[in-house]
């Protein structure tokens, strides 16, 4: 956006400053009409016709103004809503390639996990049969099953969360 766009639209977004642009407008427009009118038409005039002059003057001249500050207006939130939903989707995107990512790296950590578990567990009831020390293998299958507990976290976190629609405001 250029900073004239920015300028323009930040200037728009409230409604007191619209209202200001429009109040000096119709003054200075007024102003100059009443300032005018008495050189441009110097001979006597009625009231009535002193008053349709400044009336046509005064739409003239503030018409267009009125016409560009409420289509830049909506220019204005156009916009800021076209940067809202280009930013909502990149998110998205974002976060799309993220649980692919997630998926990915936790099944291939899983695969072989598993089957260092299921070698832990063969080789913990084979000692234990034995009558020999199985604490070590025990901290192993511990340990592979805290592993596999942050990889169900990691899975958790790539699924995406289920939609919620809710009416709402876009003010």
């Amino acid at each position: 956006m250029s900073p004239k766009n920015l300028s323009t639209s930040t200037i728009l977004r409230s409604p007191k400053s619209i209202l200001l642009i429009v109040l000096v407008l119709v003054f200075l427009t007024e102003f100059l009409v009443m300032v005018a009118l008495p050189i441009i038409l110097p001979s006597p005039m009625s009231k009535f016709g002193e008053a349709l002059i400044d009336a046509v003057l005064l739409t003239v001249v503030i018409a267009p103004v009125l016409w560009w500050l409420i289509h830049a207006a909506k220019r204005a939130e156009d916009n800021r809503l076209l940067v809202a939903r280009e930013a909502e989707a990149l998110r998205g995107q974002q976060m799309a390639t993220l649980a692919q990512l997630a998926t990915g790296v936790a099944h291939e950590i899983r695969n072989p996990l598993t089957s260092v578990k299921m070698l832990v567990q063969v080789h913990l009831g084979a000692l234990s049969e034995q009558g020999l020390p199985t604490e070590d293998m025990q901290i192993v299958e511990q340990e592979i099953r805290r592993m596999e507990r942050s990889v169900n976290s990691l899975l958790e976190y790539a699924r995406p969360e289920a939609s919620e629609f809710k009416q709402f405001s876009i003010q």
